[in-house]
């Protein structure tokens, strides 16, 4: 389900055992793979000393937003939203967590792809990336500030990285209830049970070979001829 709310534009975080770890995990490798570099998932969710987790790129200061939201419980809402999180190495967090957003972007730039792609720098010199970005039309864009719009078209992004990574079709299947993901019968076909007069309705020349089948003898062996197994 909380794929389906990525793909449905709304997610945020609760917390590092929530699977939102490993769904910023995916979206981070896949636009790493899909630029040309080596896959990192595996160190993206491995535990240890050097374990990734989730980063706020706002740190938690209500009063740092005050032009944008009214409210410090909307800040909070709005600061837990999937375009606001990136996935960094845990030693990162203990460093710049509580940084401004303009000081820890030169920070990004050295980090995984999905965390440099906010830096400018980020679309110089770098062929791999530009030709993904190209190919794919993934909105990706440098920025300088990080305000509400910016977080809100950031959260957009990684929804439409999540429908090239997971068919929001194949999702569906696993939800829906049986008699909604049933075929619906095809016109040319008679898809109703058939009824219990049928038989009694039937041609006398279909009961006259129904008969003359019975009275056949035996076969050679000794066993009568059985239907094929159906």
């Amino acid at each position: 389900w909380l794929i389906l709310q990525l793909l449905s534009g709304y997610v945020s975080f609760l917390g590092r055992s929530n699977p939102l770890h490993r769904i910023l995990a995916r979206l981070t490798d896949y636009v790493e793979t899909e630029s040309g570099q080596p896959s990192h998932y595996l160190d993206y969710v491995s535990e240890g000393k050097t374990r990734f987790e989730v980063e706020h790129i706002w740190a938690n200061h209500a009063e740092r937003h005050t032009a944008e939201f009214s409210h410090p419980a909307d800040f909070a809402e709005h600061r837990n939203l999937i375009g606001g999180l990136l996935l960094l190495p845990k030693s990162f967090n203990a460093s710049y967590d509580d940084l401004t957003y303009t000081n820890k972007l030169p920070h990004y730039n050295t980090q995984n792809l999905l965390a440099r792609s906010l830096h400018a720098q980020c679309y110089d010199h770098n062929p791999g990336f530009l030709q993904f970005k190209k190919n794919s039309g993934l909105p990706f864009v440098p920025l300088m500030a990080f305000n509400k719009a910016d977080l809100e078209s950031r959260s957009q992004l990684y929804r439409q990285i999540a429908e090239r990574i997971w068919n929001p079709a194949d999702l569906l299947k696993g939800v829906l209830p049986r008699s909604l993901s049933m075929k619906p019968c095809s016109p040319t076909k008679n898809c109703s049970k058939p009824s219990s007069t049928s038989s009694t309705n039937s041609s006398p020349r279909r009961k006259m070979r129904r008969q003359s089948q019975s009275n056949q003898s035996p076969v050679e062996g000794g066993t009568s001829r059985e239907p094929p197994n159906c």
